[in-house]
């Protein structure tokens, strides 16, 4: 889905919660956006409402690749580019 998908999706499940009175119970939020490729993407993402993320992260650095090598590199440069700066801990 792309973000604006996503968005639309949260939007709605917030309202439905809301009717059905369950707005203060915890919720979790796994999207996988089609268009969303950095790490203000993902904060934006977060502002929304997404908890969890699923991705493949070495297309961005490696397109098309089917190197394992690539594979591995991509996966650490996701780390270093995203998963850290989205939590500095």
């Amino acid at each position: 889905q792309s973000a604006a998908e996503i968005a639309e999706c949260i939007t709605k499940l917030k309202a439905l919660r809301k009717e059905y009175g369950r707005e203060d119970r915890p919720f979790s939020v796994m999207a996988t956006p089609s268009d969303v490729f950095d790490l203000d993407g993902y904060r934006r993402l977060e502002e929304l409402g997404v908890t969890h993320l699923l991705t493949q992260p070495w297309p961005f650095y490696y397109p098309d690749t089917k190197l394992l090598d690539e594979k591995v590199d991509g996966l650490r440069r996701f780390t270093d580019d995203v998963i850290r700066a989205m939590d500095p801990a």
